[in-house]
């Protein structure tokens, strides 16, 4: 699984395509790839908290 230091970016990046999509589709899937990696980021954080318990 991917690190959250390593998500960030990428979520940063897709949430300024999702705003600035040229087209309908652009940021549709803009929308759906910042889903997945917010979604990632989350459950990589959930583990963290689960390890420290």
């Amino acid at each position: 699984m991917e690190r959250s230091d390593d998500i960030r970016p990428k979520l940063e990046k897709l949430e300024q395509l999702f705003a600035r999509g040229a087209t309908p589709g652009e940021r549709a899937a803009a929308g759906a790839d910042r889903g997945r990696l917010a979604q990632k980021l989350g459950s990589s954080a959930d583990e963290k908290q689960t390890a420290l318990q």
